[in-house]
C-alpha cells in the first residue's frame, strides 16, 4: 500500500516503511526541488517538526515560498499535523508573519524565539472541493481515497460505467458518475457558449463535450469539485471523449 508523503517520516524516494506499507517521495512531488527536499529531510532528522506552525516556522530559514508550501500541502506532505489541506493553506500567510517576529539573527545564523510573541491561532476553515484534484496534479494520480471508490460497488450495481471501461463502448451510450475537475467555456461561431470539461473518477479523467443547448441548463453544475451523472456517448478519435447528451448533479454518501 502506497501512503502520502509526509514532512517527517518520508524519504528522498519511495521507501518501505513497514511490512505491506511504501511511503510516497518527497522528490516524486510534482514542482517541489531536490534542494528542498534536502532541506526538510535535514531539518526533520535533527528534530521532527512538532506542529504545522513549527513546520513553516523552521523552514522559512531556507526561503521556503507559498508556492513550495501550497504544493506540499496539496500533495498531503502536511496532513500529519491534524488539519484540513484548506485549513494550512488560510493560514500560511499570517504563520509567516509570526516566524518573520520570532526570528533572531540574519544570513545562515538564524534561530527562533517562539516565546517572544504569541502563536497564532490556527483557524479552520472548510475543506476544498478541489482536493482530490488538487492531490492528483501534485502526485500524478490518486493515494487518498477517492470517494467514487467507496461507492463503487452501488455504481456497479445501478449500472454506471467507470472510466476504464470507456474504451469498451466507443460509438456508444453510456451513463457514469465523474467529479468535475476543470471547466474550458468556449464560444462558438453561432457566439453560444459550450464546454470542453475534464471530469475525472477514481481510474482516470476524460474530456466531456457540452453544446450549447445543456450547457444552458446545467451550467451552474460545472464547478470543481461537483459530482455530476452524465449521459453521453463515448468518441474516440485522438483521444476518448465523451459527448454529454444530459448532465444532473450526483451527491456522493455513505450509502447511495
Amino acid at each position: 500500500e502506497l501512503t502520502l508523503p509526509d514532512v517527517n517520516h518520508s524519504d528522498y524516494g519511495f521507501r518501505g516503511i513497514s511490512k505491506d506499507k511504501i511511503s510516497y517521495g518527497l522528490s516524486h512531488i510534482k514542482g517541489i526541488s531536490s534542494q528542498l527536499v534536502r532541506n526538510i529531510i535535514k531539518e526533520s532528522s535533527e528534530k521532527q517538526f512538532e506542529s504545522y506552525i513549527d513546520f513553516v516556522v523552521r523552514m522559512s530559514k531556507y526561503k521556503l515560498n507559498e508556492n513550495q508550501v501550497y504544493l506540499l500541502i496539496d500533495a498531503g506532505a502536511l496532513d500529519s499535523f491534524g488539519y484540513n489541506r484548506a485549513t494550512l493553506k488560510y493560514n500560511y500567510h499570517r504563520i509567516v508573519k509570526y516566524a518573520e517576529m520570532i526570528t533572531i539573527g540574519n544570513g545562515n545564523q538564524l534561530s527562533f524565539d517562539f516565546d517572544l510573541v504569541e502563536k497564532p491561532v490556527v483557524q479552520i476553515v472548510e475543506e476544498s472541493k478541489e482536493k482530490l484534484s488538487l492531490e492528483n496534479d501534485a502526485l500524478g494520480y490518486y493515494i487518498s481515497e477517492f470517494p467514487l471508490k467507496r461507492i463503487r460497488e452501488y455504481l456497479v450495481k445501478a449500472n454506471y460505467s467507470s472510466s476504464n471501461d470507456f474504451e469498451k463502448f466507443t460509438n456508444k451510450n453510456i451513463k457514469t458518475v465523474l467529479m468535475i475537475k476543470k471547466n474550458k467555456i468556449i464560444k462558438t461561431k453561432k457566439n453560444e457558449l459550450m464546454s470542453i470539461t475534464t471530469m475525472m473518477d477514481e481510474f482516470d479523467s476524460i474530456s466531456v463535450v457540452i453544446f450549447p443547448k445543456l450547457y444552458k441548463q446545467i451550467s451552474s453544475l460545472l464547478n470543481a469539485g461537483n459530482y455530476v451523472v452524465v449521459d453521453g456517448k463515448i468518441e474516440i478519435k485522438e483521444n476518448i471523449s465523451l459527448i454529454a447528451n444530459n448532465i444532473r448533479a450526483f451527491k456522493v454518501k455513505e450509502n447511495n
